[in-house]
């Protein structure tokens, strides 16, 4: 009984495999706690977290003259933000830096370069001072 345990003890076979898979966990656990520690460095940053938190909804959109648009928008977000630029079919129409205090809503009057044609679908991009940007797609009557 004690030849064989002596025996096991001094064969070294196996011993390489589970020394090799136990380095090679300790690199992948080391590795991916880096992961976590750089994304949650990235994430946890305040500008990143309010900007997470801007919501902007058009809720209606009148299309007065023939260049004259009326949107009526409201902030549903949990903070409070400023609009810096909206674009209309990818062209900057206006720099309006409006202020959304959260659950109000304002009428925003936006002049367009060109004139809309009936049955057109025209495209506000809202841009927010934290870098938000907020798409909405409307059908001219």
């Amino acid at each position: 009984m004690i030849a064989v345990g002596i025996r096991l003890i001094r064969s070294r076979r196996g011993v390489n495999p589970i020394i090799a898979h136990m380095i090679m966990l300790l690199l992948v656990v080391t590795a991916m706690g880096m992961v976590l520690v750089w994304t949650m460095q990235s994430i946890g940053s305040p500008e990143y977290r309010s900007a997470l938190s801007e919501r902007v909804v058009v809720e209606n959109a009148w299309f007065d003259s023939s260049t004259t648009v009326k949107l009526y928008t409201r902030n549903t977000g949990k903070v409070d933000l400023r609009v810096i630029a909206i674009y209309v079919n990818d062209v900057l129409v206006v720099e309006p830096d409006l202020y959304f205090p959260t659950k109000y809503g304002i009428d925003v009057d936006i002049t367009m370069t060109q004139s809309w044609q009936s049955g057109e679908d025209h495209t506000f991009l809202f841009i927010t001072e934290r870098g938000s940007r907020f798409e909405f797609t409307y059908r001219a009557p």
